[in-house]
């Protein structure tokens, strides 16, 4: 965080006038309690007597019955704009912090003297503001319950007793993908068009490749039967 003069006086300002509110409400509450418990004695004489109750008392009972931290006051709207402009320093923060980078898996959780292969330590220093995405992360549950479905070891973890994650197909899946990713934008059906004849040729590719690599397999298990 950005640190200043200012914003030290502001946040011992903040804090203090926090404190106060806090005293004023309470003092403020046990008035009310008193006065709502007086008016409700009056209450309840004038019913022990079968007496009608006149309205302004169901209106005085009603008055200060109430949570007087939740009302609206001058203070809170103090309050409230020192915590936005506190916010808003925060959101202009850095975020720091250290990391190891190990070249290799046997090493990690090693200090440096004793790993085989490459290792450096880093201090990764960033604008907060890359925390945050500019796009609706529930969308990517509909992702996530896809992968999910498609998993080999879903049933370890999934219970369908206790869930529903609806089983599409790749079409209708890629279809809803579009729909929530992409619901500002005009031309989805051109962009869809395009992905799906994508999707075919990478399809082509991986038949031929796979093709090719059959016809390898079995020329090398001939090789093999002929050289026994």
């Amino acid at each position: 965080t950005i640190y200043s003069l200012a914003n030290l006086f502001r946040k011992m300002i903040l804090d203090f006038i926090q404190r106060w509110k806090i005293f004023i409400d309470d003092f403020t509450q046990s008035i009310y309690d008193q006065k709502k418990k007086k008016l409700e004695k009056h209450l309840e004489v004038f019913e022990e007597q079968e007496i009608e109750v006149p309205a302004y008392l169901f209106n005085q009972i009603k008055k200060y019955d109430v949570d007087v931290s939740n009302s609206p006051s001058k203070i809170k709207a103090v309050i409230k704009k020192l915590i936005n402009k506190e916010e808003k320093n925060f959101s202009d923060s850095f975020l720091n912090y250290e990391a190891n980078y190990y070249t290799s898996a046997d090493d990690v959780g090693k200090p440096k003297k004793e790993c085989i292969s490459g290792f450096l330590k880093l201090n990764l220093c960033f604008p907060l503001s890359w925390c945050y995405g500019s796009i609706d992360t529930y969308a990517f549950s509909a992702l996530d319950d896809f992968l999910s479905t498609h998993s080999y070891d879903f049933n370890d973890y999934y219970d369908p007793d206790n869930n529903s994650i609806p089983v599409e197909s790749e079409k209708v899946f890629r279809r809803n993908m579009f729909k929530i990713l992409m619901k500002n934008r005009d031309d989805i059906k051109e962009i869809e068009s395009k992905i799906d004849e994508r999707i075919k040729e990478k399809e082509k590719q991986n038949e031929i490749s796979f093709n090719r690599y059959k016809e390898q397999l079995e020329k090398n298990e001939q090789q093999l039967i002929n050289t026994s």
